[in-house]
C-alpha cells in the first residue's frame, strides 16, 4: 500500500477484508472437517485400543500413497514457506485430499504426531489452487501474502489463537518483501478462519488455569533463566532426535514404505511392553494434566520418544502439537526442584520448548497470553526469548 490517501486506504482495507472473508470460509471449513475427523479418531481409539496394532500397516500404506501420487517433494510447510518467499513451484490439487486422508488415518491408529502441519498445508494448498485456476490481478508480493494467510489460518484454526497464528505465519516465512501492511490480510484471515472453527464448537477459551505467579524480583528471573536453558535443551533434543531417526533409518533402509512400517512397529512394541497408550495420537490430555497438577512423572520422555520415532520414520501430520505435551510435562517435572507453582512452570514449559524447537519466540509469547491470560506476560516473554536464544539457529522447519 504505497499511497497514503484516504481512497487508497479504504480500497486496501475493503479489498483484503473481502479476500480474507472468502479465504476464511474456505480454509476454516476444510480445517474444521479435518480436525473433527481426527478428534473422532481419538475417541474411537480410546474405546478400542487394539487399533494400535494396525499402525505399521496404515503408516506404510500412507507413505506408499504419497509415493504413488508423486507427492514426496511437493507438499509440506517447507514448500509453503518457499512460496511465501516467492517460489513459483505449484502445489498439485491431489496433495490436498492425500495429505488430509493420510494424516487422519495415522491419527485413528495412534501415530504420535501433530495435526497443524497438514492444517496449514490444507489452507495454503486451497489458496494456491484459487490462485492457479482463477484469474485475479494480484501482484507477486500479494501472492506471497496469500500463502502466508494460509499459514496463519492453519495455525489459528488448529490452536484457536488468531493473533499467535498471524505472528507464526510472519515469523516462519521471513519473507524479505514483507511490509507492515501484510499484517492486516494475514491477521484478518487468521481471525475469520478461527471464527469459522468456533461455529463447529472446536475451541474453548479458559481451558488452562495457571495459578501461583511469582513476584517480579531478581531471584525469580535467575530461576527463569536456568529453566529456560533446560527448555532450550529439550527443544534441541527434539530437533536432533527427529533428524537422527530420519538419517539412521535412511542409511540402513532405502524404501520409505518399510521405514514407516518399522516406525509404526516400534511404537506398537513399546505400547505393548509399557502400556503407554496415553502417548498415542495427539495426547492432548497431557497438557491439561500437567497444568492441573496430575501428569505422569516421566510423561515428557515417553511423548518425546514416541514422537521422534513417528515423525522420524515418515508419519505426516505435524511436529508442533507434541511440543506442547512435552514442554508442559517437562515443566511440571522441573517443579519438584524449582520454587514456583507447578501450573506456572508447566505453562512456561509449554511455551519455552515450543519457542526453542521452532525459533518463533514472538508467536510463543502471544500464544501464552491468548491461552493463559496476560497476568504472566513478562515471564512468558522472558522465557520464550531466552529459550529461543539458547536453542540455536535451526528449527523443526529448517531441518526437514
Amino acid at each position: 500500500m504505497k499511497e497514503h490517501s484516504i481512497h487508497a486506504t479504504v480500497y486496501y482495507v475493503l479489498k483484503w477484508l473481502v479476500i480474507s472473508f472468502i479465504l476464511a470460509i474456505l480454509c476454516g471449513s476444510i480445517i474444521s472437517i479435518y480436525i473433527l475427523a481426527i478428534n473422532k479418531g481419538e475417541q474411537v481409539r480410546a474405546l478400542h485400543p487394539i487399533m494400535i496394532l494396525g499402525l505399521p500397516f496404515v503408516g506404510a500404506a500412507v507413505t506408499y500413497m504419497y509415493q504413488y501420487f508423486h507427492l514426496t517433494s511437493q507438499v509440506g510447510n517447507k514448500l509453503l514457506i518457499a512460496k511465501a518467499n516467492g517460489s513459483e513451484e505449484k502445489i498439485p490439487f491431489r496433495a490436498i485430499p492425500v495429505s488430509m486422508l493420510g494424516t487422519i488415518a495415522s491419527h485413528w491408529f495412534g501415530a504420535s504426531i501433530g495435526r497443524e502441519d497438514i492444517a496449514t498445508q490444507l489452507a495454503g494448498g486451497m489458496i494456491d489452487q484459487v490462485d492457479q485456476h482463477f484469474y485475479f490481478r494480484f501482484t507477486d508480493i500479494e501472492k506471497q501474502w496469500l500463502i502466508t494467510c494460509g499459514l496463519g489460518a492453519g495455525f489459528a484454526c488448529t490452536f484457536g489463537t488468531p493473533v499467535a497464528g498471524t505472528l507464526f505465519a510472519l515469523e516462519i516465512s521471513k519473507a524479505r518483501s514483507f511490509r507492515l501492511d501484510a499484517i492486516y490480510p494475514v491477521f484478518m484471515t487468521s481471525l475469520l478462519s478461527y471464527w469459522v472453527t468456533t461455529c463447529f464448537d472446536l475451541h474453548q477459551r479458559g481451558v488452562f488455569s495457571v495459578t501461583g505467579y511469582p513476584k517480579e524480583e531478581l531471584m525469580t528471573f535467575v530461576w527463569l533463566f536456568i529453566i529456560s536453558i533446560l527448555f532450550a535443551c529439550i527443544g534441541r533434543c527434539y530437533r536432533f532426535g527427529i533428524s537422527l531417526v530420519q538419517k539412521s533409518m535412511q542409511t540402513w533402509i532405502k524404501n520409505p514404505v518399510w521405514i514407516t512400517f518399522l516406525g509404526g512397529l516400534c511404537v506398537v512394541i513399546l505400547t505393548l511392553i509399557f502400556h503407554n497408550i496415553e502417548y498415542l495420537g495427539l495426547s492432548s490430555a497431557m497438557q491439561k494434566e500437567a497444568i492441573d497438577g496430575t501428569p505422569s512423572p516421566f510423561g515428557f520422555f515417553w511423548k518425546l520418544l514416541y514422537t521422534m520415532i513417528c515423525v522420524g520414520t515418515g508419519f505426516r501430520g505435524g511436529t508442533l502439537t507434541p511440543l506442547f505435551d512435552i514442554g508442559s510435562n517437562f515443566g511440571h517435572f522441573l517443579s519438584r526442584w524449582v520454587p514456583f507453582d507447578a501450573s506456572f512452570i508447566s505453562a512456561l514449559g509449554f511455551l519455552g520448548v515450543f519457542a526453542a524447537a521452532t525459533n518463533t519466540p514472538l508467536t510463543c509469547f502471544i500464544l501464552g497470553i491468548e491461552l493463559f491470560g496476560g497476568k504472566g506476560a513478562i515471564f512468558f516473554f522472558f522465557v520464550t526469548i531466552t529459550s529461543y536464544i539458547c536453542s540455536g539457529k535451526y528449527s523443526v522447519f529448517t531441518q526437514k
